[in-house]
């Protein structure tokens, strides 16, 4: 259902103003990282993960259409339902490689993935990498605990940041 209604959120980028849709961003982001930082787990029980995976598939869809994000609530459903740690890690991969194949079609054809907007996303992923390492570099010297808040510190000012600059630059 995440890879189905991405093109239902896309379709938002031409109807829908893109400071709130950034806006938006700014808050899955925050949201994510609240969730994290509270120390909130959501729990689904086995027998409503068929239904709750494919109303949380849809909006999931939707809301990466409309900001390219997958973690909200994608990613918190993948966690919710109990997955030993390697089968987490799985399903998230298929999870953001199918919406991001869907993503890219629906952007395609929305004629807002050109080559040149397609050549800047693949120069983006070098300082993209570059941070990995480093972040890898930086992990290696902080326990787990520590690692974890300053990911998700770092991850609730950036969408705070995406908010307040959206929603100033909001017409």
């Amino acid at each position: 259902m995440a890879t189905a209604t991405v093109w239902l959120g896309a379709a938002a980028l031409t109807r829908v103003d893109l400071s709130l849709l950034s806006a938006l961003l700014g808050l899955l982001v925050a949201v994510y990282a609240a969730v994290n930082l509270g120390g909130l787990r959501f729990s689904i029980a086995k027998r409503h993960e068929v239904w709750a995976g494919a109303l949380i598939g849809s909006a999931n869809g939707v809301l990466t259409g409309m900001t390219g994000s997958f973690l909200v609530p994608g990613v918190m459903f993948l966690q919710s339902i109990g997955l030993p740690r390697d089968s987490l890690i799985q399903a998230m991969g298929m999870l953001f490689t199918v919406s991001t194949l869907a993503l890219g079609f629906a952007l395609h054809q929305g004629s807002f993935l050109t080559v040149r907007t397609g050549t800047l996303s693949l120069a983006a992923l070098v300082p993209a990498i570059v941070g990995m390492v480093f972040g890898r570099h930086v992990r290696q010297h902080l326990s787990e605990q520590v690692f974890r808040t300053v990911f998700f510190v770092s991850l609730l000012t950036l969408g705070t940041y995406i908010i307040v600059s959206a929603l100033g630059a909001f017409r």
